[in-house]
């Protein structure tokens, strides 16, 4: 009984010190880059009114996903309190079932931005946002973000410590926008 209440306020402490960590996390958010929001320099011949258009759907993607990403920063803490715990396998997949409906909302909203910005474009701008799509989501290697030659990512592949050398590590990179 002890020990139930033990983990019980173990696993609430891990909440709040995640729910904290989010809300210092988000006032201390960087000012978007120059450009906007996202850097949409390689499409060519933007208009003005593309560009406030692509902000606005910026913003909306940026709405929708920072709650999503903070869920599932949340549950994933839940899930390894349940893999350290003695909880039952039922438990285990139902978490595992929010992790993966968190990550489809995810997509499906970044799907509809894409989409959305897509249809905004003429036949040129389209194939140059297309090329770069094909190429940054290839960039961007799987869910964990290894870096690549272009990422400067971070990791110890071919640093000694912390990823201080450039390399082919596991980090997010500097993710910068190509240039036309």
């Amino acid at each position: 009984m002890k020990t139930k209440k033990l983990k019980h306020l173990g696993f609430l402490l891990i909440i709040m010190l995640l729910s904290v960590n989010f809300s210092f996390a988000q006032e201390n958010t960087p000012p978007p880059p120059p450009n906007g929001p996202m850097c949409m320099n390689f499409i060519p011949n933007l208009t003005d009114d593309q560009n406030n258009k692509i902000d606005a759907l910026q913003l909306d993607l940026q709405k929708t996903t920072n709650p999503l990403k903070a869920e599932l920063e949340i549950k994933h803490a839940e899930m390894k309190v349940l893999n350290a715990s003695d909880a039952s396998m039922d438990k285990k997949e139902a978490k595992l079932k929010e992790i993966n409906e968190l990550h489809f909302k995810l997509d499906l909203a970044k799907t509809e931005y894409h989409h959305n910005v897509r249809n905004l474009l003429s036949e040129e701008q389209k194939v140059a946002f297309d090329n770069w799509t094909i190429n940054h989501d290839n960039h961007r290697g799987n869910k964990h973000n290894k870096g690549n030659k272009n990422m400067n990512g971070k990791g110890q592949r071919n640093g000694p410590v912390n990823g201080q050398y450039q390399g082919q590590g596991y980090g997010r990179g500097n993710r910068q926008c190509p240039n036309k």
